[in-house]
């Protein structure tokens, strides 16, 4: 059973090294959610994300972002 089916939530937060392009090229977690699961579900979409590149005297330029992740069952979706 999935931890959100068990009841469990979580935030893991994420420091993202992300490539001029807007590509991560690099993800780890700063801060553990609690669950190795839900730490590693994040990083595996986070590979996956392509953000606004960061733009420094009119050229694009690589960045390091943090960003949550919020694991929660909301049961009320329609």
């Amino acid at each position: 059973m999935a931890l959100a089916e068990q009841g469990l939530s979580g935030v893991t937060l994420l420091m993202l090294e992300v490539d001029p392009c807007g590509a991560v090229a690099q993800v780890r977690v700063e801060r553990s959610s609690g669950y190795a699961e839900f730490d590693q579900a994040a990083v595996e979409a986070a590979q996956g994300w392509r953000l606004a590149p960061a733009y420094q005297d009119g050229v694009a330029v690589p960045q390091r972002v943090r960003r949550p992740v919020r694991f929660e069952l909301i049961e009320d979706l329609p």
